[in-house]
């Protein structure tokens, strides 16, 4: 979980333009969609490995409130072109935040885009405990997790969307970040296959 990577104390407060430019952008849309602003200082770094992530690039990390966590990847031209979400399932704003941070991030597609995306997400984790898919350059995934894995004494939501970087396999193949996602701690129910357009390699996420 994000939550395990801080409670790690890894890495140090951001300081990187591309971060602080990135946050702006959100906060002037997040103020129209009634979410309170992010302060750039206050992301921490930490080296994808420690999150099962790419070894050697650093992620952005933002705790957020009522158990929420914020994460985000850029690339080496300062775009973010990934986004992840781990919160309670019932977390009323999860959709409208990661809208928020989806339509300021890869190929910067507006809020209505980006919301229908994630409204997506979030409604086939409500519905299967799982959600993957992919549309006009970005690939989602998404997964619950029984309230015994977790803390909170609450079902756990994770969320993660990425632009670009597809594969040229169909069948996601092995290397994908999506491999191990989430293991151990899903609901029962059997996963779907992966979706037609996956990242390029990584590891294991999350989960301790």
């Amino acid at each position: 979980m994000i939550a395990l990577a801080l409670s790690l104390g890894a890495g140090a407060l951001s300081e990187n333009g591309a971060l602080e430019s990135w946050t702006r952008s959100f906060n002037l849309l997040a103020a129209e969609h009634g979410l309170s602003p992010l302060d750039a200082k206050d992301f921490i770094e930490v080296d994808g490995d420690q999150l099962g992530m790419e070894k050697g690039r650093l992620y952005h990390l933002y705790t957020m409130s009522d158990g929420c966590f914020l994460m985000l990847g850029m690339s080496s031209d300062g775009t973010a072109d990934t986004c992840a979400l781990d919160c309670p399932e019932d977390y009323p704003e999860a959709a409208n935040l990661m809208a928020c941070a989806l339509a300021v991030s890869g190929n910067r597609p507006g809020y209505d885009f980006a919301r229908s995306l994630t409204d997506e997400a979030v409604k086939g984790v409500g519905q299967n405990g799982y959600a993957a898919g992919s549309r006009e350059g970005w690939t989602y995934m998404g997964e619950r997790f029984s309230a015994m894995f977790n803390a909170s004494g609450k079902n756990e939501m994770v969320l993660m969307f990425v632009y670009g970087q597809a594969q040229s396999t169909s069948e996601g193949g092995e290397g994908s970040i999506w491999d191990g996602l989430f293991p151990d701690g899903g609901d029962d129910e059997p996963a779907p296959p992966a979706p037609a357009a996956t990242p390029q390699p990584g590891k294991k996420i999350y989960k301790a």
